[in-house]
């Protein structure tokens, strides 16, 4: 099931575009130059992987799997961010070996899913994701349920799952600059390296309490995984 309003590519200049005339924004942006994560990060790893920063001058955080499957890595924060408060999220960010992992950068209703997923079997070859979450929008690669190994806009409304090939693919050790952008009707908007790539109509309940959500897990046969992020920021209304 696809509920498309655009695809395209619409360049946009300020992360204020949607937001609407004369609110104004809580906003938070972490360069992960410091030595240790700051506070506000809630990290969910499974057994034996690791959230940590990188060391260097750059600021990176490595969200870092073990071999095996479903091991997972899993940044998110507080639940204080909804549709109806015009919530985004924009990373920058590489995967070291895109084969038998899925990636999601976006907005969850839970900052611990099994496995690392909030939703599963993201085929692009017509068949429905498998929502883990009730309420979720994100961008999302999985590479191992699909033979169109694209970055997909996948939403979550009330326990049922869309997906949208997002026509643009991941490659080993590239960074792509990723964002989510909901609003008050949960829609969604999908950004690929600044371009306005697809818009999802009701991708997602919009009064349900979302964390931003990035996370990295092991599909069948994998290998240890690497998913580097160079900064990530997120944004809502101020109340």
């Amino acid at each position: 099931m696809k509920r498309i309003g655009f695809i395209g590519g619409n360049r946009i200049k300020h992360d204020e575009d949607w937001f609407p005339s004369g609110q104004t924004r809580v906003y938070e942006e972490d360069d992960f130059l410091g030595d240790i994560l700051k506070d506000e990060w809630d990290v969910n790893v499974a057994a034996g992987c690791t959230v940590a920063i990188a060391a260097g001058l750059n600021g990176l955080v490595d969200l870092t799997t073990v071999a095996g499957d479903n091991f997972y890595a899993t940044l998110a924060k507080e639940l204080n961010y909804n549709a109806l408060l015009y919530a985004g999220i924009e990373a920058r960010l590489a995967l070291d070996d895109i084969t038998n992992c899925q990636i999601e950068l976006g907005f969850n209703d839970a900052k611990l899913e099994a496995q690392g997923r909030m939703v599963d079997d993201v085929d692009l070859t017509g068949g429905l994701p498998t929502p883990v979450c009730a309420n979720g929008a994100a961008i999302v690669f999985d590479p191992t349920d699909s033979v169109i190994n694209n970055l997909c806009g996948v939403g979550v409304i009330a326990g049922v799952g869309s997906v949208n090939d997002l026509g643009v693919a991941l490659v080993n050790g590239i960074y792509v600059i990723l964002k989510v952008q909901l609003d008050a009707l949960g829609n969604a908007r999908y950004y690929i390296n600044n371009l306005l790539i697809a818009t999802e109509l009701l991708a997602i309940t919009a009064a349900t309490p979302l964390t931003p959500w990035m996370t990295v897990s092991n599909k069948a046969g994998a290998i240890a995984r690497v998913l580097t992020v160079d900064y990530c920021k997120s944004w809502k209304r101020r109340i």
